[in-house]
């Protein structure tokens, strides 16, 4: 593990609170955690002052000696007006500062029981129709509870700001971790009426208050290769 993934997940942040927080892009903090991109003197000290820790910390030759974190102190404060430090706040509790930007990817995630997989398993080139859509990702489908309509190994197009209209598929994250697909019936008073297809079509209802945030709309698909 490395030692921004570290730091981050004992602060309690997920790879797109940090990117928002430090002005980058979550496909970013993927890469610097898994060693596809370096750490460099840069990236350490835009992201020490997010995550409120020394830029050593951030790394990994940092137990070299004192005389490196020393450096590397002087570093930031010799660039300080170029970095902005931002409260850790949920993403919710912020503006959304990236919302003018137009970034090229977005990563996939993989379905799991359990929910969206905490880490993409890759990423993809952003549809046209999502070129300025807040935090979207795709979604590998692996159940078939929504067959035939969405199938396994599909890649889903997923708008998670977009208010769903009837028909539309959704992704419904529930409070507890589980995470299913379903297409969008009805807002129904303090909750929603959504429908599967498979085995058998049935109508069922979730309550706001059971959900983990909002339902995502899902705008798109990739059919597998």
């Amino acid at each position: 593990m490395t030692k921004l993934k570290e730091i981050r997940e004992a602060r309690g942040l997920s790879q797109e609170q940090v990117a928002e927080m430090a002005g980058t892009s979550q496909p970013q903090i993927y890469k610097l955690e898994k060693g596809l991109r370096s750490m460099t003197l840069d990236w350490a000290a835009k992201l020490a002052r997010v995550l409120d820790v020394p830029v050593a910390n951030l790394l990994e030759d940092a137990d070299k000696g004192d005389h490196i974190s020393a450096a590397l102190e002087r570093f930031v404060r010799g660039h300080e007006g170029s970095f902005r430090a931002v409260s850790a706040k949920r993403l919710s509790d912020e503006p959304h500062q990236a919302q003018q930007r137009s970034s090229a990817t977005m990563p996939v995630y993989a379905e799991t029981w359990r929910g969206l997989a905490e880490e993409p398993i890759d990423e993809i080139a952003r549809p046209v129709n999502l070129a300025t859509a807040r935090d979207p990702y795709a979604l590998q489908v692996t159940s078939e509870t929504m067959m035939p309509r969405f199938r396994p190994g599909q890649i889903l197009h997923v708008a998670p700001k977009k208010p769903p209209v009837p028909g539309a598929g959704v992704v419904v994250q529930m409070q507890g971790g589980e995470m299913r697909l379903a297409e969008f019936v009805r807002r129904t008073g303090d909750g929603f009426t959504l429908r599967e297809y498979h085995p058998e079509p049935r109508e069922f209802q979730v309550f706001q208050t059971e959900l983990d945030g909002n339902l995502h709309t899902v705008v798109g698909l990739t059919e597998p290769f």
